[in-house]
């Protein structure tokens, strides 16, 4: 869900197997009034399935999304947040597809004047967890330059051909604390197949507070 400040409304995306679902209300725990219900490939340039948002200084808005599993995409959004606007001029709203082939979990946020997109491997519920690999730019839509990998070790696993993953989780949110705080960002994933009930609601998730070194990198993960 994103708050438009502008308009005073709150808007929300739900991915709905193929669709995308959008709604608003003016309140953020609604009522909602329905937007619009179109298929992914037709609201996107590309068919989706994971998406995050980001909100930037000027209060325009991004969607960060795997394109169908060919790599990540970012698109600006209208001005009213209810559609992106990458169909309307792709070479002026749009990063083009980038990284990875076959990843999940995206997102995007910005410090200072430096924008990071940090997504990995197709994990789907896995209860190993994923790496983070970090992508950053100048601009939020890019051009995006990988930067490294921050979320596992070198080391392969033989059990699943996976490299270590120290906090076994899947990347969820990266949430900014207010300014002036320490730390500026923290890192969430979630542990999936943690809960003793089997309920994915009831997994548990890690915490990871992010360090930047001085050349703006986020530094590795250490559990």
């Amino acid at each position: 869900m994103l708050r438009n400040r502008i308009r005073e409304t709150y808007v929300l995306w739900i991915f709905g197997g193929n669709d995308l679902v959008i709604a608003s209300s003016t309140s953020a725990i609604g009522p909602f009034k329905l937007e619009s219900v179109r298929p992914s490939a037709q609201a996107l340039l590309h068919k989706t399935g994971d998406f995050s948002f980001m909100i930037d200084q000027d209060e325009r808005a991004y969607v960060i999304y795997n394109s169908a599993m060919a790599g990540i995409n970012i698109e600006q959004l209208a001005p009213d947040y209810l559609s992106a606007l990458g169909r309307t001029n792709p070479k002026r709203y749009s990063s083009g597809v980038f990284g990875l082939t076959d990843t999940e979990a995206p997102v995007l946020f910005r410090r200072g004047e430096v924008y990071y997109a940090m997504f990995d491997d197709t994990c789907c519920v896995c209860p190993y967890g994923s790496g983070v690999g970090v992508y950053t730019a100048h601009s939020p839509l890019g051009p995006y330059t990988y930067r490294g990998q921050v979320g596992r070790d070198a080391a392969g696993d033989p059990a699943t051909g996976w490299a270590r993953d120290g906090h076994g989780a899947q990347q969820c949110w990266v949430m900014q604390l207010p300014p002036g705080s320490s730390p500026e960002f923290v890192w969430i994933g979630d542990r999936w197949g943690s809960a003793p009930d089997g309920l994915h609601g009831h997994d548990l998730t890690y915490w990871q507070p992010l360090e930047f070194g001085g050349d703006g990198m986020v530094g590795q993960f250490v559990w």
